[in-house]
């Protein structure tokens, strides 16, 4: 049959009429709302998740106990996944506090089930401490937040086994996971720790590739971000192993010295890629070659410098002290205590399972408790856009409904319902790398047929989930977004004035002979730049007028990053060479910097300095200017002051 295109073909006068149609742009919110992002595949954790949760229910399945493997596939699920990349005494914590909180949760929820109202006050007090515990850390996010899933589960139907042992099956499931995932320790026990130091120098590789080609410039940029972003990957991996082995570990100890050993590297090319100047031709070749030999885990040789000349080896890293129990348990309070965001947080996630409780008492349908269920697991606690996943939820339950309708039409219900559920677990690994909509897609088929799997139920398990999805997502949008005044006011502003406070921290260790700490300011000023880059992607996701004003934040955004680059380029400057810039003339600068942030704090305009007319610092001034400019601009990004 002939194509549309073929029949109509250019210059007919129904083709003519469409291409000269204005047709109208999606706004940016609605892009940002729907587009995923992108991701490299991690097939490793795929098939680990394929097998964590079709492995028990296959085997059950084959010995006649299928009830047994539908508790253990779902602790497996859980710990699928809760399991993120990261050093593998992490990943194996999150994993089996997941499994021993769920299971908790389970107990809970089973000591409730039937008791009525009693229900609603059990999940509600468990919904508080949830929202409490998880500001103290994504391990007790994952976890805390695991607890509640499973109370609602348990608390909203009955299971055909005596009381104890689905908590134990849950429990056992979860340490299957974790076993899998600490398989790969066996070959390398610093694996992840090392992808991460070889995925940051590729990164850098890559830059300095960029800044030596004609390049278009935001895909320049885009890598000099991707060089932030697996820097600060790189470092967190390796300090939250180091917490654990008390840095011990001679590995660490010389992953440690490459990503110090780096920063010279870093600054140049920064310099490099802003001032236009050629970056020399052996820098982007061997910086790749240390990062194969460290990925083959052979001798890797001394990092290049940008005069020819290597860098050196690896510095030293200084012992880590282990905190005291003591100091442990003071931080997490502090951390769960920490402000009126995390009482905000409590309150709403506390009200909507509620809210959903009441519902499933009064208004009961084929499983309510799917409506408490996806109100939690749309509420996160990572403060991001409550809008944008309860939308994507949404969505994506509808369209993991008509997959889940289809599977279990046109499978036989039995062994092939164990295969469709391992191809879904796999790929779950891959859509929470994107977009959370694309995670619940599938997700819900998952969930369908394992539930269908235990006690079939045809389309009616389908149909459930989709009424009882859309109430939750519902539910938040009314009493977890609209009814909150804090959902109309910016959060860009606090990130915006700490990437303010850090550039200038930055700037006075980066412009004195004395800057010891520079390395480390320098990382910690883009890493702030990184997360308002962060928050502000969130609120573009967000309808009217909340993403109308974070665009407005852009430019200033843009500014910060060239500022923070200007600063960079004084101090390679410095070491080239130049004279050094007069100390006050850098404490005007500072000054300056330092005011941004008070401006946007206070409403105000920025100060006129008398900005110093030094040569090293005359870059500085002029991005510090463009930066002032931006923000006594007429728009109305500074209008949402800290809020």
């Amino acid at each position: 049959m002939p194509s549309w295109r073929h029949t109509h073909p250019a210059g007919h006068p129904l083709m003519d009429r469409l291409t000269d149609v204005d047709w109208p742009t999606p706004p940016e919110w609605l892009v940002a709302l729907v587009k995923p992002k992108s991701a490299p595949i991690p097939w490793p954790s795929a098939a680990r998740a394929a097998v964590a949760v079709a492995g028990p229910l296959a085997i059950c399945w084959a010995v006649g106990e299928l009830g047994y493997g539908l508790f253990l596939a779902m602790g497996a699920l859980s710990g699928a996944v809760g399991d993120r990349r990261g050093p593998y005494r992490v990943r194996a914590l999150q994993i089996g506090l997941s499994a021993v909180f769920g299971a908790s949760g389970f107990a809970i929820g089973e000591a409730v089930y039937g008791h009525g109202w009693t229900v609603f006050v059990v999940l509600c007090a468990v919904a508080l401490l949830a929202s409490m515990g998880s500001v103290a850390g994504s391990i007790a996010a994952t976890s805390s937040m695991q607890a509640l899933n499973f109370t609602i589960i348990a608390s909203g139907r009955a299971f055909p086994l005596p009381a104890w042992q689905p908590p134990v099956l849950f429990l056992a499931g979860g340490l299957w996971s974790m076993s899998l995932t600490l398989l790969g320790a066996l070959r390398d026990p610093v694996s992840p720790e090392r992808r991460a130091v070889v995925g940051y120098l590729n990164a850098l590789a890559d830059l300095v590739d960029a800044v030596s080609t004609d390049i278009d410039p935001k895909e320049r940029e885009a890598r000099r971000r991707a060089v932030t972003d697996t820097l600060n990957a790189a470092y967190d991996a390796l300090l939250a192993g180091r917490v654990r082995s008390g840095g011990r570990h001679a590995s660490f100890r010389h992953f440690m010295g490459l990503l110090n050993a780096s920063t010279p590297l870093v600054e140049s090319t920064v310099a490099a890629m802003r001032s236009g100047a050629p970056p020399p031709g052996h820098v982007a070749p061997a910086l790749r070659e240390v990062a194969a030999a460290l990925l083959a885990r052979r001798t890797t040789p001394e990092l290049p410098g940008w005069e020819g000349e290597p860098a050196g080896p690896a510095g030293s890293v200084a012992r880590y002290r282990h905190p005291s129990v003591r100091e442990r348990v003071r931080g997490r309070i502090d951390q769960m205590l920490s402000g009126p965001r995390t009482w905000h947080f409590a309150l709403r996630l506390t009200i909507c399972i509620a809210v959903a409780e009441v519902v499933r008492q009064l208004v009961p349908t084929g499983r309510s408790y799917w409506i408490a269920l996806t109100v939690a697991m749309v509420l996160n606690s990572d403060f991001g856009s409550v809008f944008a996943r309860a939308v994507q939820r949404a969505a994506g339950t509808v369209v993991g409904v008509a997959i889940g309708a289809a599977v279990l039409a046109l499978i036989p219900h039995g062994f092939g319902d164990v295969i469709a559920i391992g191809v879904l677990a796999s790929l779950l690994p891959i859509a929470i790398q994107r977009q959370y909509g694309m995670f619940a897609t599938f997700l819900t088929p998952l969930v369908i047929l394992l539930i269908d799997l235990f006690n079939p139920h045809g389309w009616t398990t389908a149909s459930d989930r989709l009424i009882d999805g859309c109430i939750g997502c519902g539910i938040v949008l009314v009493f977890g977004y609209l009814l909150w005044p804090e959902t109309f006011a910016s959060r860009i502003g606090p990130y915006f004035v700490g990437a303010v406070e850090g550039i200038a921290a930055y700037a006075t260790a980066a412009l004195q002979s004395d800057g010891a700490d520079r390395g480390a300011l320098r990382r910690a000023a883009y890493r702030r730049l990184s997360d308002l880059r962060t928050v502000f992607q969130q609120a573009l996701a967000e309808p009217p007028p909340v993403s109308r004003r974070a665009s407005a934040w852009w430019p200033g955004i843009v500014a910060l990053e060239r500022l923070t680059d200007a600063v960079t380029r004084a101090a390679i400057s410095v070491d080239h060479g130049a004279p050094a810039p007069p100390p006050e003339g850098v404490h005007t600068l500072v000054v300056g910097i330092s005011d941004l942030a008070t401006a946007v704090t206070q409403s105000q305009r920025p100060r006129q300095l008398d900005l110093p007319a030094d040569p090293i610092l005359d870059d500085i001034a002029t991005e510090l200017r463009t930066a002032g400019k931006i923000i006594a601009g007429p728009d109305d990004a500074q209008s949402g002051v800290i809020e």
